[in-house]
């Protein structure tokens, strides 16, 4: 109830200050309210993708558990604003269900962040935003290929969003050839305050419970022509060869204290990608490593990856398949907060999807179908051998 009481304020008071002085409203990827007087403009989003899943396990011992469910892959509500006479600006999304496998239907608060724009080159953000790693998380889920944007290996390999200041360097050509991003956020510390007064974990929507922070640095070169890094498709069908390549570093050193006692462990993270379009063909890839460093026990480092190909066979009919893989051998990746590794028992797990989807005259609207395909390997310790999903879906952004 005071969820929607405190909605239903913020858009009288927007709506009554918008009536307070003459506003331009139109559209341009989004409804446009523009105060000329004051060189204010703000833009709002509204994204939904909603579908039919039809899932599978296929368990090593046991019944096989089946499920077909309607479900909103995600809804998400995204304010931004800018003003011209200042070079400052602001986003602010919410996302009322999450894109992702065994996901929670539950509002949570994606971004909130202020800007300035310093010159042309340079802009500085300060507030929750994602971090920067990989770049298949960094891509917009209304522009991606799959109704589940992230592969297997991004969802666990994904440094998310958390609370920090980042700097962006940018070429402000048209052709706009590289970008830099320095980035210093909150660690994914737990802790659990003297006498058990209190607990506290870092992260998304949570502050920071120690000194420790997580150090970052990403950037894209436009090899030839120019890539969009938010999209993953080539809707445009280019006539010339577009190629980019992506590369990221993270150092981050966290703090665990429990009632039992007390670790640190650091991690450092390293994706590297490239990213190619041609004649309506995409064609994008990544690796990711990390390696675990414990202080009280023995380290280790593990990889990721995927490759993920699309093709319009028709203007606006693409097909589209992906092919990912984790090492769940690492101790990384073994820790128990990883479902898919758990359900391998530390054998390789791979992901084999393909798609099939209709563009419904903008590149934001579709509808498709696909199928995908979770092979958790042989080991005899595994609790199941594969998980099959089928999905019909319809997505729309405006």
């Amino acid at each position: 109830m005071r969820k929607i009481v405190l909605s239903g304020f913020l858009i009288c008071s927007f709506t009554g200050a918008l009536n307070a002085s003459p506003v331009n409203v139109s559209y341009d990827n989004g409804t446009v309210f523009e105060v000329a007087e004051s060189g204010f403009k703000n833009r709002l989003n509204i994204g939904i993708k909603a579908g039919y899943t039809y899932s599978k396990l296929n368990q090593r011992m046991g019944s096989d558990p089946d499920s077909s469910s309607f479900d909103v892959g995600l809804a998400r509500l995204q304010l931004q604003g800018e003003s011209s006479s200042f070079s400052v600006g602001y986003k602010l999304q919410g996302d009322f269900a999450e894109a992702g496998l065994n996901k929670e239907n539950d509002f949570q608060l994606s971004d909130a962040l202020v800007w300035w724009q310093v010159n042309d080159w340079v802009r500085l953000s300060a507030g929750q935003m994602k971090q920067g790693l990989p770049a298949q998380y960094m891509a917009d889920d209304f522009l991606s290929q799959f109704y589940v944007r992230d592969s297997l290996a991004t969802q666990f390999y994904s440094l998310g969003r958390n609370q920090g200041v980042s700097v962006r360097i940018m070429d402000p050509s048209e052709d706009s050839r590289f970008s830099l991003n320095l980035g210093i956020f909150n660690g994914e510390s737990e802790s659990i305050g003297l006498e058990n007064y209190y607990y506290g974990s870092e992260g998304q929507n949570r502050p920071g419970v120690d000194t420790e922070h997580r150090f970052l640095v990403s950037g894209r070169y436009n090899v030839l022509g120019r890539v969009d890094h938010l999209s993953e498709s080539d809707f445009e069908i280019s006539n010339d060869v577009n190629l980019a390549v992506s590369a990221g570093y993270s150092y981050s050193k966290n703090e665990y204290e429990f009632e039992s006692g007390s670790t640190s462990v650091t991690f450092n993270d390293v994706a590297v990608g490239a990213h190619l379009r041609y004649q309506g063909f995409s064609l994008n890839g990544e690796l990711f490593w990390r390696d675990y460093d414990p202080d009280d026990g023995e380290g280790d480092d593990g990889i990721g990856y995927y490759v993920q190909a699309g093709y319009f066979v028709m203007p606006e009919t693409q097909i589209y398949g992906r092919f990912s893989g984790l090492d769940c051998k690492a101790a990384s990746l073994k820790s128990g907060a990883y479902l898919v590794c758990d359900r391998s028992a530390g054998d390789d797990v791979f992901e084999y999807s393909a798609g099939v989807s209709y563009h419904l005259g903008s590149r934001y609207h579709r509808i498709g179908a696909e199928y995908s395909f979770v092979d958790f390997g042989n080991s005899s310790s595994r609790t199941a051998n594969d998980d099959q999903r089928v999905t019909v879906f319809l997505s729309t952004y405006f």
